[in-house]
């Protein structure tokens, strides 16, 4: 197990271009959450890497709030490809007004991906309409909350 350095910067441009850096501090972590889901359109998108004989992905994942306490940075690891940015919290889904939704963005032509914080310990991808992804037998699209502070 590795552990996080007391402070890293997560390089990212936001939204409206802008580019920034966030440090992600130890001490300032929201929470850790992991999974595995199934290769695909989602998954290339948000990393950058497309490997044709990929069956599941690792998920690791690392949200830190900025000094005033508000959502800053994440890192994600993933299977072969670390990324980190920024994150914000939004409301909504497609059957939700209300729903809590985390927002994470990338430097890539996605721009960013979205879960659904179900509870402090579940988060469920949602598809470009804003819904949840469905996963079969096999695999899920949920991230669950892990008490291990840093992947692999």
């Amino acid at each position: 197990m590795v552990a996080l350095a007391p402070e890293l910067a997560a390089q990212t441009v936001t939204p409206d271009g802008a580019r920034l850096a966030l440090p992600l501090r130890s001490d300032s972590l929201v929470g850790v959450f992991e999974g595995r889901t199934p290769c695909g359109k989602l998954f290339v998108e948000f990393t950058g890497y497309d490997s044709p004989a990929c069956e599941k992905v690792k998920w690791w994942l690392a949200l830190y709030r900025d000094p005033a306490g508000e959502p800053g940075g994440y890192r994600f690891e993933g299977t072969r490809v670390t990324r980190t940015g920024a994150w914000a919290i939004e409301r909504g889904t497609a059957s939700q007004p209300d729903a809590v939704v985390y927002r994470l963005f990338t430097d890539l032509p996605v721009g960013s991906i979205a879960l659904l914080r179900i509870d402090a310990n579940i988060l469920l991808l949602l598809d470009g309409d804003r819904r949840p992804m469905v996963g079969d037998a096999s695999w899920s699209y949920t991230l669950s909350r892990t008490n291990r502070q840093a992947a692999r």
